[in-house]
């Protein structure tokens, strides 16, 4: 994949797994409909819980970038030297 591809691909798989992320853990609800439906759609998702999603997308996330979610940016920023 392109970089661009990557990128869009990455942002639309974290972006899934930080929304139902909150959804499992504070029991809070999206306003635009339902995460789990989405990803199921999107992903091919099997599980019919929020949990169960949320691991097969955390796999997911791991067999395709080769981390797991919440490690380092995908995008090197260099470093700022005054760091």
């Amino acid at each position: 994949m392109t970089s661009s591809i990557t990128e869009i691909v990455h942002f639309q798989l974290a972006s899934t797994i930080g929304a139902l992320t909150i959804e499992v853990e504070t029991g809070m609800k999206h306003s635009r409909g339902s995460v789990l439906k989405v990803a199921q759609n999107r992903y091919g998702l099997t599980s019919r819980t929020k949990k169960g999603a949320l691991r097969e997308l955390r796999v997911l996330y791991k067999q395709t970038f080769g981390r797991s979610y919440g490690e380092d940016s995908l995008i090197n920023h260099p470093r700022d030297e005054n760091e």
